[in-house]
């Protein structure tokens, strides 16, 4: 995973390189241990799918309906909680662009009102140059 770099200047700083690091030291202990996928409810989808890949390939020759039966509502189970983690990480991260647009917002405003009042002294003398 690559570091993004964020200057200490903001305050959500150091809570943002605390999560960084988390995540970043879980993928390494992931990988490390030989697990290819990064998230739980993902893992629990690819176990179920490994599970029903002989059969759908016609591998397995045996008719155990109940057995494919119970792993296809676990593939089900895990595929809808892999939704819902979705859905939720949705909504974080539009919370957190809510919160970058909201602080953009508002230090463009104080540019603005900035630029009006200098604007405004530097217009006068600019104006009186203009006419000279």
């Amino acid at each position: 995973m690559i570091d993004m770099d964020v200057a200490d200047v903001y305050s959500w700083a150091p809570t943002f390189k605390g999560l960084q690091n988390l995540v970043n030291e879980e993928t390494r202990v992931r990988f490390s241990s030989g697990r290819i996928t990064i998230l739980n409810e993902l893992e629990a989808v690819d176990s179920s799918v490994r599970e029903l890949y002989p059969f759908v390939q016609g591998v397995v020759e045996t008719i155990e309906t109940e057995s494919h039966a119970k792993t296809v509502e676990k593939l089900g189970r895990a595929t809808e909680n892999f939704s819902q983690g979705l859905d939720l990480l949705v909504k974080e991260v539009d919370g957190f662009f809510q919160v970058v647009l909201s602080g953009r917002d508002a230090l463009l405003s104080n540019l603005r009102s900035a630029v009006t009042v200098n604007g405004d002294i530097l217009g006068s003398n600019g104006d009186a140059q203009a006419v000279n």
